[in-house]
């Protein structure tokens, strides 16, 4: 399966493909301050996606094995200016 690009022992670097609309919509999130990274911002989407296609047999899963999860159902952004 190629390289693993592995950080440290969770993080992994995953080289993706996107449409450069979609960098500019991200940077538009980081600008706004809802997001302290285009990673970040990357990031919630995917655990939004696992939540929605995998729900709770992921979450659980994924709480046995120790790692940080962030529950994006009580997850508050405040889209007030700053």
């Amino acid at each position: 399966m190629g390289w693993p690009n592995k950080i440290d022992g969770n993080t992994r670097i995953v080289t993706i493909k996107i449409p450069a609309s979609y960098v500019n919509a991200l940077d538009t999130l980081v600008d706004m301050g809802l997001y302290p990274s285009r990673s970040e911002a990357i990031r919630e989407a995917i655990r939004k996606l696992l939540l929605e296609k995998l729900g709770s047999t992921w979450m659980e899963k994924t709480n046995r094995s120790k790692r940080k999860i962030y529950s994006v159902e009580t997850e508050a952004i405040d889209l007030s200016p700053a």
